[in-house]
């Protein structure tokens, strides 16, 4: 086995999935396996933790033309039960507030470019997704979590979904720009 391959394999999980969507025709209707399963490989660690869920890396095989791909990807997973027992119903309420999310920023945005012209910082949501990976070691078989492109850089979080905001943030453009 090549080096490379036992320190993947150390680290991470092999896995394969399916990204989930509800059907065109019923956007909020129970979300179904999308294309091909996909070979994937989910960190056995998660490398950050928030008061609701887990955030793990994973990188996603996937075919573009006839060439295998890999996306970079962050993977976040609740802390509760709740989400194995009734994925369906979670996760179809995430994709709905997202997309809705998406449509405030991009709202907000315009809003903001008429009043005071290019603004320094805009609020972006960037697109989410829902996998269901393949995981003999849950009861149901699969367990479900969302996913977003990973962005490198260092990062600030700004407030979280337990109500903190972040001090050190307060009187930046960026914070401005948040609590409008």
């Amino acid at each position: 086995v090549p080096h490379e391959q036992l320190l993947v394999d150390s680290i991470s999980q092999e896995l394969s999935g399916h990204i989930m969507l509800p059907p065109k025709e019923n956007p909020r209707g129970d979300l179904q396996a999308i294309g091909d399963q996909r070979r994937c490989f989910l960190h056995r660690k998660p490398f950050a933790m928030g008061a609701l869920r887990y955030a793990y890396h994973l990188w996603w095989k996937a075919m573009s033309r006839g060439i295998e791909k890999t996306w970079h990807l962050v993977v976040k997973e609740s802390k509760f039960a709740i989400s194995e027992e009734c994925p369906q119903q979670v996760l179809s309420f995430f994709l709905s507030n997202h997309r809705r999310a998406q449509g405030l920023a991009a709202e907000f945005n315009l809003k903001l470019k008429e009043e005071v012209g290019e603004a320094e910082s805009q609020v972006d949501f960037v697109p989410a997704y829902v996998f269901q990976l393949s995981d003999a070691s849950k009861k149901s078989g699969f367990r479900y979590v969302t996913a977003e492109k990973y962005i490198a850089g260092a990062y600030t979080k700004l407030n979280s979904n337990d109500g903190w905001v972040n001090p050190l943030a307060e009187g930046t453009a960026v914070a401005r720009v948040a609590a409008a």
